[in-house]
């Protein structure tokens, strides 16, 4: 008989770490497993949830299941008594939502993914006594642009999930590094990049047209506010942003005040991505934090030209002046630079475009993140 697999996702939305629960789940059938998806509720269109389901694997619905905890909503609110019992309450039905839906599933195994599903779900597992716990770490949240106080506080209740867990899956060399000299968890962290399927058919030739874009998660995290900045500096491009979230309505006012709004386009959900990508002359991902993105890794396929942050696992990906051009964070003017650069190179962005196509292909094949990952499941 199969093992049965629960996947555990906070969010149902479509983003790099929901793009890996639907890679995994959709893989494992053909190694001798049984996948089920439990994730939080999402009404949009083109969810993990939407994309399970037309999978014919079951999904579990987990209502008012959120990203952000109350008590670290601001710093204030961490001194704030209403905000640590509105957020106990919450989170206590939470983990008693999470310790009903493993004893009526029973899985052998239970894959965590996000921090709110990580934590909480490595703790209703041991309490039910399920025989493996992996934890899939998609970025830290403490490397996310906030207090310090919060800083400490993530950090530490991420190192207890590792505690918990049986093993602790990093998608980059820096997550995996992150708590070297913690106590308590050695060899319980192991590094697997996420990975792609590859396409054997010859490739297209590109067609771009003079438009930089990016595809992304409307979210603080992402830096479009820089790059929508960056756009005042380059006056003759016009710029794609795919994707969809809270901020679309902060990015268009401020769109509309730096005076380059009639050069952005939000273009929301679009899929297959790939046929937006292989519109642009140059992709943008100007990130404040990351993991390791799959979008770069579709860039790579689709031989665009990239320009990207130096955060998280982005170099293990773009390495600079080889496979893409880095830039600091937050930096406009850097960012600017860069993409009027390769604007005006187009040598520069062939020899970028075919190195990376080739470092995706050879590095980063979803076969080897699934193969990587099953040995964690039967170790």
């Amino acid at each position: 008989m199969n093992k049965k697999v629960l996947f555990i996702i906070t969010k149902s939305n479509w983003g790099g770490a929901q793009r890996y629960v639907y890679d995994m789940a959709r893989s494992l059938s053909s190694k001798g497993f049984y996948s089920q998806v439990a994730a939080g509720t999402y009404f949009g269109k083109g969810g993990l949830n939407e994309k399970i389901l037309r999978l014919g694997i079951p999904f579990i619905e987990i209502k008012d299941l959120k990203r952000d905890v109350d008590v670290f909503s601001s710093t204030l609110s961490l001194f704030n008594p209403i905000a640590w019992i509105r957020s106990i309450v919450h989170e206590t039905g939470t983990l008693l939502f999470f310790i009903s839906l493993l004893n009526k599933e029973k899985p052998e195994i239970l894959h965590l993914n996000s921090p709110k599903a990580g934590g909480l779900g490595a703790v209703a597992g041991k309490i039910v006594g399920i025989k493996k716990i992996i934890y899939t770490a998609h970025g830290w949240a403490f490397f996310e642009g906030r207090p310090q106080i919060q800083k400490v506080f993530l950090r530490l209740l991420s190192w207890l999930t590792i505690v918990l867990v049986d093993q602790t899956i990093a998608v980059s060399v820096r997550d995996r590094d992150a708590f070297t000299q913690w106590p308590f968890i050695k060899n319980k962290i192991t590094l697997v990049h996420n990975g792609i399927s590859i396409d054997k058919k010859p490739h297209k030739i590109r067609t771009p047209t003079q438009s930089i874009g990016t595809v992304a998660e409307l979210h603080k995290n992402k830096g479009l506010d820089c790059l929508i900045r960056a756009l005042t500096h380059t006056p003759s491009l016009e710029l794609r942003i795919v994707g969809n979230g809270d901020e679309r309505r902060h990015l268009e006012e401020m769109a509309e005040k730096l005076g380059v709004s009639k050069r952005v386009y939000f273009l929301g959900f679009i899929s297959p991505v790939h046929t937006e990508l292989e519109k642009l002359e140059i992709f943008i991902l100007p990130s404040r934090k990351e993991g390791l993105p799959y979008v770069l890794l579709e860039a790579g396929l689709a031989k665009a030209p990239v320009v990207a942050t130096a955060v998280g696992g982005i170099p293990e990906i773009i390495e600079h002046e080889k496979t893409g051009l880095l830039v600091p964070p937050e930096n406009p003017e850097a960012l600017a630079s860069a993409i009027t650069r390769l604007h005006n190179d187009t040598a520069l962005q062939r020899k970028l475009s075919e190195n990376l196509y080739k470092k995706v292909t050879e590095q980063f094949s979803i076969e080897q993140m699934v193969q990587k990952t099953v040995a964690l499941y039967n170790d």
